[in-house]
């Protein structure tokens, strides 16, 4: 299926230009929804009309710069898949995509919970990809 870049493209000045809330809050561990476009090639996109999908917050480097994981329902077998086993539906992070991001494109929080022993696997397995 052809990727319509012209829509996101038209979207993406309305993304950068958005005012967060006074009471916009980030906390490492939470789960958002994220406007991640469309990309190129293997690049994970969103859907939808606002290019959207959940993603796991990593790492805050400040109010405006997060580091993010995407989500999936796509179980690869690879250890850049890492089973997500506290949500209601089987999910993954996908540590291959990992990005960071401007907290912009940050949407809604998720009331979804990624347990702590969820969330350690994913960043030794993140440690593990990146370190050995």
């Amino acid at each position: 299926m052809p990727k319509d870049f012209k829509k996101w493209f038209e979207l993406k000045p309305r993304l950068n230009g958005r005012n967060l809330p006074v009471d916009f809050y980030v906390k490492q561990g939470d789960i958002w929804w994220c406007s991640l476009g469309a990309n190129i090639a293997v690049e994970i996109d969103g859907k939808n009309e606002l290019y959207d999908r959940p993603v796991l917050v990593m790492k805050i480097f400040n109010i405006d710069h997060v580091l993010v994981i995407p989500l999936s329902h796509s179980k690869g077998n690879s250890l850049y898949y890492v089973p997500i086993k506290s949500m209601s539906a089987e999910s993954v992070a996908v540590i291959s995509q990992m990005r960071a991001i401007s907290t912009r494109r940050l949407l809604r929080k998720m009331r979804l919970i990624v347990s702590r022993e969820d969330f350690l696997n994913v960043q030794i397995s993140v440690k593990n990809i990146l370190f050995t």
